[in-house]
């Protein structure tokens, strides 16, 4: 073969090692790759810009409403969930702040995967100058069709009143990205 030929493919899959590709191009066995192997995953940042009067105790959704960015769009603005497609691991980070400064009995941001609790965040508690921010990090599995995520905020009880959160792309935030298929 000549060193400036091309092979291309039209339809159909390709199968290396494989008699029956599952996949447009199925390897069985090791690659390797000298260049940059580039892949189109999944990734999505999505923040409050506009503070929301959070209930007392809790939990609260927590309404986000600027999208930074969702490469597949599995953002959902109007229900606030994220639902993606591609079934697999995915790291999923969040943050919830308080435009309170006496918070007392502090907040916690809390990951929910299908309306039920997955993870919760530090208690975050906050002083005279400084104002709380709960973070959580996690890694989870989501099947690619119906499981979602939400982000929630548990607060003080009812004698503290109801404080706003802290808007900002920093401050009240949910973000992730899929990491892999699974074993």
């Amino acid at each position: 073969m000549a060193s400036s030929s091309n092979i291309y493919f039209n339809a159909g899959s390709v199968g290396i090692g494989s008699s029956a590709p599952a996949h447009t191009l199925d390897v069985s066995g090791s690659v390797s790759v000298s260049g940059s192997l580039i892949s189109k995953i999944p990734v999505f940042y999505v923040y409050q810009a506009v503070a929301q009067t959070l209930s007392s105790g809790g939990p609260s959704k927590v309404s986000l409403d600027t999208t930074s960015f969702d490469n597949y769009g599995y953002w959902h603005a109007d229900s606030r969930k994220y639902i993606p497609l591609i079934p697999g691991y995915y790291q999923v980070s969040c943050g919830v702040g308080s435009g309170t400064n006496s918070t007392s009995g502090g907040i916690i941001a809390a990951i929910y995967k299908n309306g039920l609790w997955y993870t919760q965040g530090n208690l975050a508690t906050g002083n005279s100058v400084n104002t709380p921010c709960s973070t959580a990090s996690t890694i989870m599995y989501l099947n690619g069709s119906s499981d979602y995520l939400e982000l929630y905020y548990y607060g003080p009880g009812s004698s503290f009143g109801s404080p706003a959160s802290y808007p900002g792309a920093s401050q009240t935030f949910l973000t992730g990205h899929f990491i892999s298929t699974g074993p």
